[in-house]
């Protein structure tokens, strides 16, 4: 359907879409020199009985550690036997709101242009796996991942989203050894082409793996429909729903996303959270993922299931953490998070609320992938908990 539409008005959604693309990921740009300054020392650091690098000039560097190597074509490949079985519990498929028109999410591409692109063209990024994640990126790779996100509203769409495909994410859990992801779209504040849910459950379906794509849906709370779309999403036969406040420009606990809650707690639809705050968003969209406004939902809702995607993000782990330990319905997916502040959460609540989750394609698996493997070398056990049973369980399949 082709809407029909001003200048003015063009110009209007352009720049909301732009502001939303602020906030798609907690981006948070740290010079280098403070990145090999922050958290440890760039030298190597004892995980169970080896000593391992921490600082990576690439995300082919990771192949430093003794978990992965480059095939012949140079790519990166999983070789840890605890890692294999995965189930990675933060995933996305190309996006396109607005005036884009649909990315093919049946193409396979050479290449896979990460948002966080750190084996681009440009000069290799620094990967600090002391620091959260997206602090890492340089002015020049957060000025062309925003404009990435501001294009995939836009005529013509973003070409990085293009690559953002379903051959592709199976081809890189091919690689990486994971057996399945969850895929979470986001219904986002405009006023059309918002809710990519029933085009990504439709292509899902359509693939090669569908048993391999763990899907989710999203409503705008608020929204007319919001309480019929959840109903019909049960029906379609989605895990749970994934809720982006900034994004949404709604409060996780205002009336509209309370009654949200009311209706997965009757449908059986636990609530994945994008929860705390990156640190450059527009004030405006900031505020709304402050964790104080996490406990009324994880309070009034004891019986309903919450996952806090990030952990707390950057400004707001120790806080998303606190709420966790209080509230046994709140489980954390750790997608971002450096190596002390998972060491942290292992410290402060029970692994078995753990969730390994990597916000692809915003970045590779790998990374996720490589921490989780050397903050749990000292327990294989907790290893396979965090990057598979806990999922399996979450999932009513253990």
């Amino acid at each position: 359907m082709k809407t029909s539409i001003g200048r003015r008005e063009f110009l209007r959604l352009a720049s909301a879409s732009a502001a939303s693309a602020s906030v798609g990921g907690c981006f948070a740009p740290l010079s280098r020199t403070n990145a090999l300054l922050a958290g440890e020392p760039e030298g190597p650091l004892a995980f169970g009985e080896a000593e391992l690098p921490t600082h990576f000039e690439s995300y082919r560097g990771l192949a430093e550690l003794p978990f992965f190597e480059l095939d012949a074509d140079g790519r990166l490949r999983c070789v840890a036997d605890a890692a294999f079985g995965a189930i990675d519990f933060h995933t996305h498929l190309g996006m396109s709101y607005l005036f884009a028109s649909d990315v093919d999410l049946q193409r396979r591409t050479p290449t896979t242009s990460y948002i966080f692109d750190c084996d681009g063209d440009a000069l290799p990024c620094l990967l600090n796996f002391n620091i959260y994640q997206n602090q890492l990126a340089s002015q020049e790779i957060l000025d062309q991942l925003r404009w990435e996100l501001v294009r995939s509203g836009l005529p013509g769409g973003s070409p990085a989203a293009r690559t953002h495909t379903i051959p592709n994410l199976l081809a890189e859990m091919d690689a990486m050894g994971l057996e399945r992801v969850v895929v979470l779209p986001v219904a986002i504040d405009l006023p059309f082409n918002n809710d990519p849910t029933e085009q990504w459950l439709t292509q899902a379906r359509a693939s090669a793996a569908p048993e391999r794509l763990v899907m989710f849906g999203s409503v705008l709370p608020g929204e007319g429909d919001a309480i019929e779309k959840l109903r019909r999403y049960k029906t379609l036969g989605v895990h749970g729903i994934k809720l982006h406040p900034p994004l949404q420009h709604v409060y996780p606990d205002a009336d509209e996303s309370m009654a949200v809650y009311q209706e997965c707690d009757r449908l059986g639809l636990p609530i994945l959270f994008h929860s705390g705050r990156a640190g450059i968003e527009p004030e405006s969209a900031q505020r709304y993922a402050e964790m104080k406004h996490y406990w009324a939902p994880v309070t009034e809702f004891p019986n309903l299931r919450f996952i806090f995607g990030h952990a707390g993000c950057r400004l707001d782990a120790d806080e998303a953490l606190a709420i966790a330990k209080e509230h046994p319905n709140v489980w954390l997916e750790i997608s971002g998070q450096g190596l002390p502040h998972l060491e942290k959460m292992l410290q402060t609540i029970d692994a078995d609320r753990i969730l390994y989750g990597t916000d692809w394609p915003f970045y590779p698996l790998a990374p996720a992938l490589a921490k989780v493997l050397m903050v749990t070398a000292h327990d294989q056990t907790v290893t396979r908990m965090i990057l598979r049973e806990n999922a399996l369980r979450f999932l009513g399949e253990a």
